[in-house]
């Protein structure tokens, strides 16, 4: 879109007034009776490029969208103890994300439930099983990389509050779970921090856009007070947006 500026051309039969008398026959109109522009014109003509300046601007800006993340988890955690013999259980995770998008790169923010834990067998707790699951409220903050095709990778830190803690112990006789504290002093640590990185893929499914991601999480800090169990983890996710905004 282009913007023109017009004024007042030289004519060669153009009037050069004074601020004297000036005689004009009978009909004519006074070329001196007023200014060429009404002071109402002025402001409107000094507004024009303004306008103009916003109208055309097309700054970089970043555009944002909501969105809601469910899924499943696959935990374990890892230990130094060789005796034991520990073995992965499923969970269930769901957040809401906001995206942020500049450029080709962009970044999603996360906060939700998560559940995690482990399960665990040794050679002295006969024909015992063992079983922790752990409730996490959850924070992750991932770059989005895309690589094409509507995919794309994830990586970024993460952060967990520990909300509950449940142990359950099976044998051939039944199963019992108890809350954590109740059966003494609680081992685990209320705090988890870790990185998770993954990848997604994005697709259109009528009105809104569908993810599908896988997600794996490793822990940085000893989770439990008596010993070192770090969690490692396993998030298969489905999202769908609430609404996209710019």
């Amino acid at each position: 879109m282009g913007i023109a500026a017009t004024g007042a051309a030289a004519h060669p039969s153009a009037t050069f007034c004074d601020h004297g008398p000036h005689r004009h026959g009978a009909g004519e109109r006074d070329p001196c009776a007023g200014s060429l522009h009404s002071p109402r014109e002025e402001p409107m003509k000094r507004l024009l490029p303004v306008l103009a300046a916003l109208l055309c601007a097309t700054p970089l800006a970043a555009q944002m969208s909501f969105g809601g993340r469910a899924g499943m988890t696959l935990s374990r955690f890892s230990t130094a103890d060789e005796e034991v013999e520990v073995s992965s259980i499923a969970g269930m995770h769901a957040s809401a994300s906001v995206t942020f998008v500049r450029g080709p790169a962009g970044l999603v923010l996360s906060g939700g439930y998560s559940e995690r834990g482990t399960g665990f067998a040794a050679d002295v707790l006969g024909d015992l099983d063992f079983r922790y699951r752990l409730a996490y409220v959850e924070a992750a903050a991932l770059g989005k990389l895309p690589v094409g095709a509507g995919a794309y990778l994830l990586a970024g830190p993460t952060a967990g509050l520990r909300v509950s803690c449940t142990a359950t112990v099976e044998g051939a006789v039944g199963s019992q779970s108890v809350d954590c504290a109740d059966a003494g002093d609680d081992p685990f640590r209320k705090y988890d921090f870790g990185v998770a990185g993954g990848a997604g893929i994005a697709f259109d499914a009528i009105d809104f856009d569908m993810v599908v991601e896988v997600l794996y999480g490793f822990g940085f800090v000893n989770i439990s007070d008596a010993g070192a169990l770090r969690p490692q983890r396993m998030h298969p996710n489905a999202e769908r947006p609430a609404y996209p905004g710019s």
